[in-house]
Formats: structure tokens, C-alpha cells, sequence
């Protein structure tokens, strides 16, 4: 088992073709940051934990993983949709949101270099700990809705919010980061999007999504409403439903909205994950409004979080 472990310490200690294509390296990468280690991959993109010499502290620098010289029409719409995601998130600033600290090109590579929040994931923590309860919940909600007034005053909308996306600063639901950009589109923007494409996580994703129409800022709150159904239920709505069976619920079968809650939350998150996007709540400001009137509830629940 021991030689088994060093094996795997070797091979995540060894660059990566996407290292190797970083101009000045692991100790100057971009001719300014020094990596440390790697948060995570994904298909577009790696993300490490890497120093900012010029600044200091740390940061969170997302590489985009499209080799220099790449052709064809779905290569170039990718990495045009990194680049969207420097500009969405350097035209917006809210403590809710993680913050760019700086974005570049070089011999071809893109970078983003974004606030390194520290802390855990809300799916991370709702695995962890269970459920949250009301309190939790409800100051949950109502930071991540002006985290979304804030983008939604630009023209912006996510279209990918949902757990992993949410970062929990220093572990408290009471201050959660909305992250990642890379779906952020402005609304009358179609350049990088094909008729009939799907952007999101099936999970979380608004029905106008599934069937490929326009996203607008109702839906992020259709997907603010799924995200505090599962932060509230430990569980995503329809979770015995394979993929297809999925989408095709999430346009005829209303969502769950979690039992245990005030009646007046509950109709909030009802309102926000109606199938049709002309009967949920309007704007986000409309749902900090719908929160603001609630009967206030203990918050013994936040102490110490």
C-alpha cells in the first residue's frame, strides 16, 4: 500500500502537458505567478493555487486547456467563452462574488487568476454536515440573490449556479461566493451559443434551458430556487431519475420545495421554480423583498458557522 501511495504522490507531483505549455513554468508562470498546487480539472480548464509575485498572496489561476493553434468552430467558441469569463467577472463587484485579480493571453494560453476563496463548497458542506437548517437557509439565500442582483444590473447571467459553484467562506453559509463564470453570458448575447444547445447541470438547470431557449435572469433564480430545495433536503430534486427522464421532468413536474419550512419560505422557493419563467419571481430584488417581509426566526443556528 505504501509503495502504491508514493506512486500516486509521484504522479500528481509530475507536470502535466498543460504545465510543460505554461510560458515561464511552475515558478514564473505568465511571468507572474508561482504555482503551488492543483485545486481541480475540468474539461475546459485546470485550476491552481499559485502565488502572485507582482501583488503577493494567493490566488486561484484558471488555465484554459485549449492547445495554442487549435482549429475548428467548437475549439474557438471555448476558448472565446473563457475570455467572456474574465470580462463577465472584471465589470462586477459584490463580497459575494469571487473576485478577478487578473486575466491575460499569452503565446496563445489563456489565464484568469480569481480571489482564492478559503473555505468549502455548499455541496461540499451539505455531504458534511446534512441539511441546513431555516436561519442558515434564508441568510444563505438572501446573499447568494445579491450576489445575482449585482450581475443581473450588468446584463449578466450565470446559468450555471448550483452547489459546487458555491463557495462557503471559511465554512459559513451565512457568506457564500458564487464562482465560476465560465456558462456567464450577457442576456441579448447569442455569439457563442448554437440554436438548440444546452448550457448547465442537468440538476439545476431552469426548463427554458433544457430545451435550448434564451437564458435570462429568472433563470439563475429558477436554479437559486433548486439549490436552496437541495441545501434545505440534503438531495436534488427527482434524484432517482436517470438523465433523460430528468430533463424531460423538469419541464411538466413541478419541483419539491422541502417540508420543515416556514410557510412563507416555502411559498418563496415555490414562486422561484415555476415551470414557466413568466409566473416565478421577477428579479432577485423582488425575492430580497419576499425575504425581508418574512417573520424573523432564531439564529442560534448561525452562531459559531
Amino acid at each position: 500500500m505504501s509503495l502504491l501511495i508514493s506512486k500516486v504522490d509521484l504522479h500528481l507531483q509530475r507536470p502535466t502537458a498543460v504545465d510543460a505549455l505554461i510560458p515561464g513554468g511552475r515558478a514564473q508562470a505568465f511571468g507572474r505567478y508561482e504555482l503551488l498546487d492543483t485545486i481541480g480539472r475540468g474539461g475546459c480548464g485546470v485550476v491552481y493555487r499559485a502565488v502572485d509575485l507582482h501583488q503577493g498572496g494567493e490566488v486561484a489561476l484558471k488555465v484554459h486547456t485549449t492547445q495554442p493553434g487549435g482549429s475548428g468552430d467548437a475549439t474557438n467558441r471555448l476558448r472565446r467563452r473563457f475570455q467572456r469569463e474574465a470580462y463577465s467577472l472584471s465589470s462586477v463587484e459584490h463580497e459575494n462574488l469571487a473576485q478577478i485579480r487578473g486575466h491575460g493571453s499569452e503565446r496563445g494560453l489563456d489565464y484568469l487568476a480569481m480571489e482564492l476563496v478559503p473555505g468549502e463548497t455548499l455541496e461540499a458542506y451539505v455531504e458534511r454536515e446534512g441539511p441546513l437548517g431555516e436561519p442558515a437557509l434564508r441568510a444563505l439565500l438572501e446573499r447568494l440573490a445579491r450576489a445575482l442582483s449585482a450581475i443581473h444590473a450588468r446584463g449578466l447571467v450565470h446559468r450555471d449556479l448550483k452547489p459546487a459553484n458555491i463557495v462557503l467562506r471559511e465554512g459559513r453559509p451565512a457568506d457564500p461566493v458564487l464562482v465560476d463564470f465560465g456558462l456567464a453570458k450577457l442576456v441579448y448575447d447569442r455569439s457563442l451559443t448554437l440554436d438548440g444547445e444546452r448550457y448547465g447541470t442537468p440538476a439545476f438547470m431552469a426548463p427554458e434551458q433544457v430545451i435550448g431557449e434564451d437564458a435570462s435572469s429568472q433563470t439563475d433564480l429558477f436554479s437559486l430556487g433548486l439549490v436552496a430545495c437541495y441545501a434545505a433536503s440534503g438531495q436534488c430534486a427527482f434524484p432517482s431519475l436517470d438523465l433523460s427522464a430528468l430533463l424531460r421532468a423538469r419541464c411538466s413536474r413541478p419541483s419539491q420545495v422541502p417540508a420543515g419550512l416556514s410557510p412563507g419560505l416555502r411559498s418563496a422557493l415555490s414562486r422561484l421554480t415555476k415551470i414557466r419563467s413568466s409566473r416565478r419571481t421577477s428579479t432577485a430584488n423582488d425575492l430580497l423583498r419576499e425575504l425581508a417581509g418574512l417573520p424573523s426566526v432564531g439564529l442560534a443556528e448561525l452562531a459559531g458557522r
